[in-house]
């Protein structure tokens, strides 16, 4: 069975309805059986894992954030390395879109479109 990796821009205890969302999606699946991990942003510099509630979250260290966007360079590592299972990105989230741009066509993608931007008129333009 393949792994499901899911494309968050945060993870919890980051607060916010796609953290939820992510978080109750990524723990029903792995209780379903179906192997699945996380990659989000960190709040470190520093690259981190870790295991909350049954699920391994990769945290890539962000270097700076950009009009609410953080920028984490390891982001795209990870990303590419869990091209051999089914990606699930979780939209907007530019980092994602970036990183799963440079992955094989052939690899598996899920994307899941949250909500519009709003409050930056100029990022969502560029969206």
């Amino acid at each position: 069975m393949n792994k499901v990796f899911q494309l968050a821009k945060f993870y919890p205890p980051y607060r916010g309805g796609m953290e939820s969302f992510v978080a109750e999606l990524s723990e029903g699946v792995s209780a379903a059986g179906v192997p699945v991990e996380v990659i989000a942003s960190s709040a470190a510099r520093e690259d981190a894992e870790r295991v909350v509630n049954g699920v391994k979250v990769h945290e890539a260290g962000r270097w700076a954030s950009i009009l609410s966007q953080p920028i984490c360079p390891s982001y795209f590592k990870m990303v590419k390395a869990a091209s051999s299972g089914i990606l699930h990105l979780h939209a907007p989230n530019p980092m994602a879109d970036m990183a799963a741009a440079l992955v094989p066509a052939k690899t598996p993608m899920i994307v899941t479109y949250h909500s519009d931007v709003v409050r930056q008129k100029l990022t969502g333009m560029l969206l």
